[in-house]
C-alpha cells in the first residue's frame, strides 16, 4: 500500500500540480509515512522557494520526520511546545532541525557506503578464492544493503535463500526483513516475513513426520 501511495505521490509531484500548501503537504505526508526524509526536505525547500509558507499541517509532518530521523522524542516535544507557544524563531529552528537530520543521514550514508564496499569486496574475494560465504557474511551483507537502500542486492540474497542455495535460517530471514524495512520497502519485508513463517511451519511438519517414522 505504501509503495502504491508513493507512486501516486510521485506522479502528482511530476504533474506540476503542486500549487499550494495543501498539495505540498499531501505529498510530504506520503513521504513521511514511507520514511523518505531526504525527499521530504527537498520538497520543503521547493515549497519555500515557491514562496509558499508552511502551515500547521506542514509542521506536524516535520515533527513526524524528526522523530523518524532519530531525533529524541523529548527534543521534538520541546520544539512542538515552542511552536505552539509561538516563540520567536521557533519555525526556523524546526525547519533547520529537519535539514540537520538530512545532513546527518547523508553523512551516515557515506559511512554506510564504505561498509557496503567492504562487504562486497569480502564477498567477491571469497568467491574468487572458491570459498562459500557463511551465514554471518550474508547477514552482514544484507544489513549493509538495507542501510544503503540497495534493494537489488537484497533481492539477490533473498533469491539465494528462497531457492535453496543458502540453507533456510531464521537469523538471515530476520536480517532481510530488517534490511528491507531500512530500505523503506515494507511490502517486501512483509513478503519475506511470510516466507519465514511458511519455512518454519514446513520444518515443523517435516520434524513431526520424522518422529512418526
Amino acid at each position: 500500500m505504501l509503495d502504491e501511495a508513493m507512486d501516486v505521490a510521485e506522479e502528482f509531484k511530476n504533474s506540476g500540480l503542486l500549487i499550494d500548501c495543501a498539495s505540498y503537504n499531501n505529498i510530504m505526508a506520503c513521504y513521511a509515512a514511507n520514511g523518505k526524509i531526504n525527499a521530504s526536505a527537498e520538497l520543503l525547500k521547493q515549497m519555500i522557494a515557491s514562496h509558499i509558507l508552511p502551515d500547521a499541517t506542514t509542521f506536524k509532518i516535520i515533527f513526524t520526520l524528526l522523530r523518524k530521523g532519530g531525533i529524541p522524542s523529548e527534543a521534538v516535544s520541546q520544539l512542538e511546545v515552542s511552536y505552539k507557544e509561538g516563540r520567536a524563531y521557533a519555525k526556523s529552528a524546526i525547519v533547520s532541525s529537519l535539514f540537520s537530520v538530512v545532513k546527518m543521514h547523508e553523512d551516515a550514508m557515506e559511512s554506510c557506503e564504505e561498509e557496503v564496499e567492504k562487504a562486497l569486496n569480502l564477498f567477491m574475494r571469497m568467491q574468487d578464492e572458491g570459498l562459500k560465504p557463511d551465514l554471518v557474511t550474508y547477514i552482514y551483507l544484507a544489513g549493509c544493503y538495507g542501510k544503503a537502500g540497495m534493494v537489488e542486492g537484497l533481492r539477490r540474497v533473498y533469491g539465494l535463500l528462497k531457492y535453496g542455495e543458502i540453507e533456510p535460517n531464521e537469523s538471515l530471514y530476520k536480517a532481510l526483513i530488517d534490511a528491507y524495512r531500512d530500505a523503506g520497502k515494507n511490502d517486501l519485508a512483509e513478503m519475506v516475513e511470510q516466507e519465514m513463517r511458511f519455512s518454519a511451519s514446513t520444518e515443523e511438519i517435516d520434524d513431526s513426520e520424522s518422529e512418526g517414522d
